[in-house]
């Protein structure tokens, strides 16, 4: 708690150190307007043109702080999916078969991965990688960064297209990925493929969060 209050007052200092400035100096300012100064000013407008120029002024600075400090909002602009060839679409009934066959697993571990199907939303046209679905399974380093480099370059090149996008315009990189985490990570592998600048900031989560 103490490292987030830290973190909250520092982002929000000047808040807490110009507002409560201009709140004095306009409370300065109206405290020497009296009750026949107030009813002059409104029968003549014209009347302590330095003292409107002053409370207009400070208003002024208040939404101009406010504005400044204030959160910027962050849009989605578009987004991508990727989806594989025709070739790795198989139904649910096809999966569990495959997986009966290749003599991999035992009957608890057979009627586990049947529940997940069922309860998980994978439908009777999900796709499945192609290491997967080959017939002994190629359960390997290789293939695991094959199917990334397919999923990600896949998505990504479609974006880019949509968007008009190059990807040396890109400044901010964050890649998400809980199950596949190798070395050198997904973000350097997007990097080094698109031939990205070397000033990018780029960020790896493997967490489950």
């Amino acid at each position: 708690h103490v490292k987030l209050g830290y973190h909250y007052l520092i982002r929000n200092a000047l808040y807490f150190f110009v507002v409560p400035l201009l709140l004095v100096l306009f409370s300065a300012e109206v405290g020497m307007l009296r009750r026949n100064n107030l009813w002059n000013f409104w029968e003549k407008p014209t009347f302590d043109v330095v003292s409107l120029l002053s409370v207009s002024g400070l208003v002024g600075c208040i939404a101009c702080v406010y504005y400044i400090c204030s959160p910027r909002a962050i849009y989605l602009v578009d987004f991508a999916c990727y989806k594989p060839s025709d070739e790795f679409r198989v139904t649910r009934d096809y999966f569990m078969s495959h997986s009966r066959d290749s003599g991999l697993f035992d009957d608890n571990s057979l009627e586990f991965q049947r529940k997940i199907l069922e309860r998980s939303g994978i439908g009777e046209h999900s796709y499945f990688p192609g290491a997967i679905l080959a017939s002994p399974p190629w359960l390997t380093m290789k293939e695991a960064r094959a199917e990334a480099e397919m999923v990600t370059f896949g998505a990504l090149d479609e974006l880019f297209e949509k968007r008009r996008v190059r990807p040396k315009d890109i400044g901010i990189l964050v890649v998400n990925c809980n199950l596949f985490n190798p070395t050198s990570s997904l973000s350097a592998m997007i990097i080094n493929h698109y031939k990205i600048k070397g000033n990018i900031m780029s960020f790896f989560n493997e967490s489950l969060s």
